[in-house]
């Protein structure tokens, strides 16, 4: 699990790496043990399928201002990986009936390299980074439209090696892992 959130009244959500097929992206934490939420349907996406009603990458959720809990799905299966057709979304659920009430799709400013990485709120807007193709995605909740802003600009871009246990980070290839805004 990389990420937790708890709401006011003690319910607790966190994002799951999963291992293995079948086990769920978001789960509410019951009786000890992480429950699919908000059901099994929107964690059960296979390969091949489209993202549009299903978790296709979660990397972070978030309990907004308005009660509601947000959730951010870089839109690919793995880093790395391509993006789904529908994948990269922002995702509103509502705690009271445990429902999705609203997808925000980013297909059109999460392209190519994007991973779309976390979610702030400030009244109507979302900022959402991009850890991939630097910049930061500026949300209208009202109507969806989406826009990229700061793209490949220095206070976007990863300026230092990440580093971990004293030694740079590589993927496979031996190349520098890069995460930039984040």
């Amino acid at each position: 699990m990389n990420g937790v959130t708890t709401t006011p009244e003690g319910r607790r959500f966190v994002v799951v790496q999963p291992l293995h097929e079948g086990q769920p992206q978001v789960a509410e934490i019951s009786s000890g043990s992480p429950v699919a939420y908000p059901d099994s349907q929107w964690n059960a996406r296979r390969n091949g399928e489209d993202g549009r009603s299903a978790f296709v990458g979660v990397n972070s959720l978030w309990i907004g201002s308005d009660g509601a809990l947000w959730i951010v799905d870089r839109g690919a299966p793995r880093i790395g990986r391509p993006l789904v057709p529908g994948g990269p979304k922002l995702v509103r659920i509502d705690l009271a009936s445990n429902k999705v009430t609203r997808v925000y799709d980013l297909s059109e400013v999460a392209q190519g390299k994007s991973f779309v990485d976390d979610v702030r709120f400030n009244g109507a807007p979302a900022y959402l980074t991009d850890a991939g193709r630097p910049a930061l995605i500026v949300l209208d909740l009202a109507s969806g439209a989406a826009r990229r802003v700061l793209e490949d600009h220095p206070s976007t871009v990863a300026s230092r090696p990440l580093m971990a246990e004293g030694r740079q980070l590589l993927d496979e290839r031996g190349a520098p892992i890069v995460v930039h805004a984040d």
